[in-house]
């Protein structure tokens, strides 16, 4: 598992991988999470997934924020109850006029 950013760059004739600088702390390593794209902000949000430990894995409940503009991590602050630790689901982004509601199913 790993949890280095990569972006592919299809605006070239010939598509090309590349790994970004970034700032900010990155989440944890995960799989099985979900990743959202959340336009007004040109961020991408994720949420929860599992990693692997030596003695078995562990749900994640951690939502991240990744600014596109300024290339960075960040923590999400949230108000009311955080959902709980969950993997494989299904997430969406729903809402507008700069109100993101990010429903996890």
């Amino acid at each position: 598992m790993i949890n280095t950013l990569k972006i592919l760059a299809l605006n070239k004739k010939e598509p090309k991988w590349y790994y970004p600088e970034v700032k900010g702390q990155p989440p944890s390593p995960r799989y099985d999470h979900t990743m959202e794209y959340y336009p007004s902000l040109n961020a991408l949000i994720i949420y929860g997934g599992r990693c692997d430990r030596s003695v078995g894995f562990h749900e994640l409940k951690e939502i991240r924020m990744y600014n596109m503009m300024v290339m960075m991590w960040s923590s999400v602050q949230i108000n009311g109850d955080r959902p709980d630790a969950r993997y494989l689901h299904c997430s969406a982004i729903f809402g507008r006029h700069g109100s993101l509601s990010l429903g996890i199913f």
